[in-house]
């Protein structure tokens, strides 16, 4: 069942690679304030804490749902 999320996940976050790696960092279950820093580091942008939790919640089931 994980490996079937993870080939859906990346055909639909393909062309969003900070989201992927949003859901990569949850399943590891990185608290969103350490998601922060490592996506500052990795894609040099700098999101709130809050706007982490709404792409988590809102935004990226609705993408991973339209591809399924």
């Amino acid at each position: 069942m994980v490996l079937d999320f993870g080939a859906l996940m990346d055909r639909a976050l393909k062309e969003y690679p900070m989201y992927k790696r949003i859901v990569q960092y949850k399943m590891e279950r990185i608290p969103n304030t350490e998601i922060q820093a490592l996506l500052e580091q990795e894609f040099a942008f700098t999101h709130s804490i809050e706007y982490i939790s709404s792409l988590w919640r809102n935004k990226i089931p609705k993408l991973i749902a339209q591809k399924a």
